[in-house]
């Protein structure tokens, strides 16, 4: 089966109400992710960065957020993918009205490429001035 199907379908079962399968994605990882090569992982992150762009779900994109993780960890190597690089701050902007674990587990992630974080969510600054 093809990853980016799957990941489709995963995602399709996860929004649904109520959700049938909470180690949806678990799964998902163990079965794709752990069957991967390096270089097969690595090549799979800028796509998957795409679709967590599009994601409107908080729950949703933190999910997709740690395919992501799982991802890089599975490539070894540090080398940025070109998405992430030319993306990060369309990341974290996505991700400022999102809980705290959410900003820690991108945090894991900008730090494993040694991105520097924003010091301050710009949303972060709008929420706090209304």
């Amino acid at each position: 089966m093809d990853f980016f199907n799957e990941l489709a379908t995963v995602i399709k079962g996860w929004n649904q109400d109520p959700i049938e399968d909470e180690l949806l994605f678990v799964n998902f990882r163990c079965q794709f992710i752990d069957n991967m090569t390096c270089q097969e992982a690595f090549e799979r992150i800028n796509q998957t960065v795409e679709i967590l762009l599009r994601e409107s779900d908080e729950f949703t994109s933190l999910e997709i957020l740690e395919v992501i993780i799982s991802l890089a960890r599975k490539s070894e190597t540090t080398e940025i993918p070109a998405k992430i690089e030319n993306c990060s701050k369309r990341i974290e902007y996505k991700f400022a009205p999102y809980g705290e674990y959410a900003k820690y587990r991108l945090s894991e992630l900008l730090r494993y490429y040694r991105i520097s974080k924003s010091h301050l969510y710009f949303s972060d600054f709008l929420l706090m001035r209304t």
